[in-house]
């Protein structure tokens, strides 16, 4: 199970809200590599969050509940977003992007961020049914 899958059967609302983040993040950074296609001497770059993600969760302490009726501690909602220099080894003449898998990357991130919305929609929903007991 990926890092990404993990978070989204989790349903951990920290994580959700940090997912979002990097996604727009992503977005940006996308978008300016695209608009830099004919720059010379641009350097693609692109945003690290899974793979950093994963490694934050796995560094996470566990916390230790004195009482069994006290509420559970979340988990750690790690993994800041990077941006680093992408080694696209494409050469378009001009610098390294390649804009067909620019927009690619930019496809997935909009999917990726469809998802993570609704599922905090969902959980949003799921705890304002549980507080006023109706489904609208």
């Amino acid at each position: 199970m990926t890092s990404v899958q993990g978070m989204f059967d989790a349903g951990n609302l920290p994580l959700l809200k940090r997912a979002l983040d990097a996604y727009a993040l992503r977005h940006r950074v996308v978008a300016e590599n695209i608009a830099n296609v004919a720059t010379e001497g641009y350097r693609a770059q692109k945003v690290e969050f899974e793979d950093l993600l994963a490694q934050a969760q796995d560094r996470t302490i566990p916390a230790l509940r004195t009482n069994p009726g006290h509420l559970p501690f979340p988990e750690e909602a790690g993994g800041v977003p990077e941006i680093v220099e992408e080694d696209t080894g494409f050469n378009n003449g001009v610098n390294d992007v390649n804009v067909e898998q620019e927009q690619l990357a930019l496809a997935q991130n909009e999917l990726m961020y469809r998802m993570a919305t609704r599922l905090l929609h969902q959980k949003y929903q799921g705890l304002r049914m549980a507080i006023t007991g109706r489904t609208q």
